[in-house]
């Protein structure tokens, strides 16, 4: 079974290979932010992306353009960056405008607040379409584009089944509970101040707890499977493809509270709030944050690699796997060069992760002392991880370099292979089987 990445992307590849640019050139991305009043959908908009150097409160909106664009989405850009109090807007198109139309836009440009850009495939690898916080070498910046486009492709193909499962199944409390988590998350994005979308993100937690945990209950019940096992297949297999999205998107909730934390500590405007109750006072976030926020506040101030910390965690999750090789001191050399943590204080920034979220014996566990594993790191996650080490380091066999856990990369591999498939295969998928799938990029 072999896979490709699209030769000619258009619409959601095309917004995939944005975002991937976007990640590669050192941006943290929020991407696909839908605004929904009163069951309304309001405005959706493509990407916003938040630097990771010292222009970091300077975020960005991004609309990716595949198709035909014109002024109209160039103002329409520039109300939602105003709307939004960003500092600026993007319009990445594949298509170059006539002559006439890109003498008008280079002269709207400074006061719509909205700059345009050309990106093909022909010059992802190498072109800028916004500064780039960090610099990679060709070969590394290709490896890592092409492995990060998989992966996005893969989110979405499973977030499209998420849907499509709970359309099938409205009523379903479980899903029904998993959606308006969903939505959650996403309207936190909408609160103006950074504090009160950590909060609005805690309380999504707190009113739908345990979201993956209660449909591996509901699968062991149903099908007589131990929850360990339909853990397992989740996480190391291509399994339940829906239910990865979900696994992941509580990730991506946790890691959007460390970056508003950080948001709000950096942003000169915030202040400190207080409140006075019964004759004493108490600040904002004490009496709204639970403690392992708090923990992770006073964790986060000084920080020598503040404002790199929230593409490091998305990047570590949902690029590379979640997982090291703590005996190879190259392992997270590709993920040092993106994110600019030096590799050797990599772990002890992800460390951080239990600061903020308290987990009962740490978030990792080790894999024959050979890998070093977050837990509930869906399978297509760590298939990513496996892909970036594959085109990294060029694997013909897993084993070569990870020893008898190259088996359990090489499942990951074939889980990730299995779910791009239906959208990227070039040959009829053949009976799943543990090893020996190859991606072609």
């Amino acid at each position: 079974m072999t896979i490709t990445l699209p030769k000619n992307p258009a619409e959601a590849q095309y917004e995939d290979l944005v975002c991937a640019c976007l990640l590669c050139l050192g941006y943290f991305i929020e991407p696909r932010i839908k605004l929904r009043e009163g069951g309304v959908e309001v405005l959706e908009m493509d990407v916003v992306a938040t630097p990771s150097d010292a222009e970091y409160l300077n975020r960005v909106l991004v609309d990716a353009k595949s198709g035909a664009w014109g002024f109209s989405d160039v103002f329409k850009v520039s109300g939602w960056v105003n709307f939004l109090h960003l500092t600026k807007g993007l319009i990445v198109h594949k298509n170059e405008p006539d002559q006439q139309k890109a003498e008008v836009l280079q002269r709207i440009r400074d006061e719509a607040k909205v700059d345009c850009k050309r990106l093909t495939l022909g010059d992802a690898g190498s072109a800028q379409v916004l500064p780039p916080c960090v610099t990679l070498d060709p070969k590394a910046m290709r490896a890592l584009l092409a492995t990060t486009w998989y992966a996005l492709i893969a989110q979405r193909l499973a977030f499209g089944e998420f849907v499509h499962r709970y359309k099938s199944d409205p009523t379903n409390p479980n899903l029904e509970g998993a959606l308006h988590y969903h939505r959650a998350c996403e309207k936190s994005f909408f609160n103006r101040k950074a504090v009160e979308r950590v909060h609005a993100l805690c309380e999504a937690h707190h009113q739908f707890p345990n979201v993956t945990g209660r449909f591996i209950e509901a699968i062991s019940a149903q099908t007589r499977m131990e929850s360990n096992k339909v853990l397992y297949r989740l996480t190391d297999q291509n399994y339940e493809l829906w239910l990865q999205y979900i696994m992941l998107l509580e990730h991506k909730a946790r890691v959007a509270i460390i970056k508003n934390s950080l948001d709000h500590l950096l942003d000169p405007a915030a202040k400190d709030e207080t409140v006075e109750f019964m004759g004493h006072t108490f600040r904002w976030v004490d009496l709204h944050l639970p403690p392992g926020c708090l923990q992770g506040l006073e964790k986060l101030k000084g920080h020598k690699h503040a404002t790199k910390l929230p593409l490091l965690f998305q990047m570590f999750i949902e690029v590379f796997g979640g997982f090291y090789a703590p005996k190879l001191q190259d392992d997270l050399s590709l993920l040092a060069a993106i994110t600019g943590v030096p590799e050797a204080e990599i772990p002890a920034c992800l460390k951080l992760y239990d600061d903020f979220f308290p987990f009962k014996e740490g978030w990792f566990y080790d894999v024959r002392s050979e890998l070093r594993v977050m837990k509930m790191i869906p399978a297509i996650a760590r298939g990513a991880g496996a892909l970036v080490r594959h085109a990294q380091f060029g694997l013909v066999n897993y084993r070569q370099r990870y020893g008898a856990s190259g088996n359990v990369l090489q499942t990951w591999h074939n889980a990730i292979v299995i779910a791009l498939h239906p959208e990227l295969g070039t040959q009829p998928p053949p009976t799943p089987v543990a090893g020996g799938t190859t991606p072609t990029t």
